[in-house]
């Protein structure tokens, strides 16, 4: 049997007019990320399967999942260029490993795929 979360909608995110929830760990990383709420980023896109763009904050990451497997719909955190990245692609980044913050899913994934070279996306309560 796999691991047991405790996941739960600690984040919204609105990106084009549209908001998304964010199912994400219960975690010092989520907890962080929800204190610098409201934020707006600028994201970038980047190998052709995510944006991502610097946090006003570094957050901390103890205990949080690391993984070099990311997916479709997926919110994770690089902790070398304190970077929040969104994905909408499945991808193997190894050797690179990111924190994983939540799941968007498939609808943002598919806002984000047809997107352009940079967007802005506010992260709220």
């Amino acid at each position: 049997m796999g691991e047991k979360r405790n996941l739960r909608c600690l984040m919204k995110l609105e990106f084009n007019s549209t908001i998304f929830e964010i199912q994400t760990e219960d975690s010092i990383l989520t907890r962080d990320i929800q204190n610098l709420r409201p934020v707006t980023l600028t994201l970038t896109r980047s190998a052709d399967h995510e944006y991502y763009g610097s946090l006003p904050q570094k957050p901390g990451t103890d205990g949080t999942r690391l993984t070099s497997r990311v997916e479709e719909g997926g919110v994770y955190y690089f902790q070398a260029w304190n970077a929040f990245s969104l994905n909408f692609r499945d991808m193997d980044i190894s050797p690179y490993q990111v924190h994983y913050v939540g799941k968007a899913g498939k609808d943002l994934a598919a806002a984000l795929e047809a997107s352009g070279r940079t967007i802005t996306v506010t992260v709220f309560p």
